[in-house]
């Protein structure tokens, strides 16, 4: 298939403005693997949004709001006695004092204390209708995480341990995810401190770090071969030399291989004043840079690079491959592979968006569709001298 015009498409920005970061939490705990990368430490961690990135907003939340979009009151009837809910959870929503036409659909006012108590299996069938539209934004774009991850998601959290609980009864799961739309619910049932908590929770990204294990019994050659693609080889045999002389074994942050643009960005967030709208596009033709190169936020000028500086490749992916995650032969997200099952990654061109390394099955979550999809990989040819 022709490169050209994989690029003309909306660039995707993920629904990032008021919800944060979402992805899915990495497992807790350390572990080495070797493979042709060598042997790798990979610790899995979350990063912090900066504290500047959070809006303050004393104003007390609104009285929650349904738009069923483009249903009759029957409909909305319809729905509500479908669910799993008990009697008085099924009066209170279908309570006629308590709703109302609209021109685009109709209205439910719901009690908090109603909503709170919802089954998941309730909470699922009416949030997937109200996700529908926009006005609804909790349920439009939820926080969503591995479906096994909420733990893992909340370890550390400040919150009282009955306000984490909240949360995790607040909580339902969608095919394989863990969705929360419920930020709302839960303003209006803690004080403003433990909503702040629980929003700074929410936007923590999942990342790694990782580290290359060197001893006198390290391959230095075989590492270099792999490792040594995206930067001068002569100039990294040495320090791997050195280091896997050191008694009992050393070890080295896999950032040291990295070319200067995703070194210098990795585990931080884009500079708001910044003119230039960095999406995953941009970030991974940057990788292989040593000063960014602003035209790729330019699709026809990011095709021709594609066309003319990368090859599609197939089989084992190695360090520095681009991969393209294509629907109906758009593009939807890129990102560089690193090693294992790790990229490096921006998932949107928002400034709530990190550079982080990210597992490919955790990053997806980001990139849920009904819409079949599949990868693409293409190798840089770069110089080894």
């Amino acid at each position: 298939m022709a490169l050209m015009g994989v690029f003309q498409f909306a660039r995707m920005s993920m629904h990032s403005g008021g919800n944060g970061a979402r992805g899915a939490a990495p497992a807790p705990a350390a572990r080495i693997r070797s493979k042709p990368w060598g042997e790798l430490e990979i610790t899995p961690m979350v990063l912090e949004r900066p504290e500047e990135m959070f809006a303050t907003n004393n104003a007390p939340a609104p009285a929650l709001r349904w738009l069923f979009p483009n249903y009759s009151q029957k409909q909305a009837a319809d729905l509500i006695a479908s669910c799993e809910l008990t009697d008085a959870q099924r009066a209170s929503l279908l309570d006629k004092s308590k709703s109302e036409p609209a021109n685009n659909g109709w209205i439910l006012w719901p009690s908090p204390a109603v909503v709170k108590e919802l089954s998941p299996p309730a909470r699922e069938k009416i949030y997937s209708v109200l996700a529908q539209s926009r006005v609804n934004a909790g349920q439009a774009f939820p926080f969503v995480y591995r479906k096994d991850g909420f733990d893992e998601w909340f370890s550390g959290c400040e919150l009282p341990p009955e306000k984490v609980g909240l949360v995790r009864k607040l909580a339902y799961p969608k095919n394989d995810l863990l969705c929360f739309a419920d930020v709302q619910v839960f303003e209006l049932l803690s004080s403003s401190n433990e909503t702040h908590c629980l929003i700074k929770t929410l936007c923590r990204v999942p990342t790694l770090m990782m580290k290359l294990k060197l001893s006198p019994q390290t391959d230095i050659d075989a590492l270099i071969e792999y490792w040594g693609g995206c930067c001068k080889a002569k100039a990294v045999k040495p320090l791997l030399k050195s280091m896997a002389r050191v008694p009992g074994g050393s070890d080295l942050n896999i950032s040291y291989f990295l070319p200067s643009v995703p070194r210098l960005r990795l585990y931080t967030y884009p500079d708001p004043a910044s003119p230039v709208r960095e999406d995953c596009f941009w970030s991974s033709f940057n990788f292989f840079s040593d000063e960014p190169d602003d035209r790729f936020i330019n699709p026809e000028y990011a095709d021709r690079i594609l066309q003319s500086d990368f090859t599609e490749v197939h089989g084992e992916k190695r360090f520095g491959d681009v991969m393209l995650l294509e629907s109906a032969e758009k593009a939807v997200h890129m990102c560089v592979f690193i090693a294992e099952d790790i990229v490096y990654t921006k998932n949107g061109g928002h400034i709530y968006q990190p550079w982080v390394l990210m597992r490919i099955a955790d990053m997806m979550v980001q990139y849920q569709s009904d819409q079949p999809r599949r990868w693409r990989v293409f190798r840089k040819t770069l110089s080894k001298t």
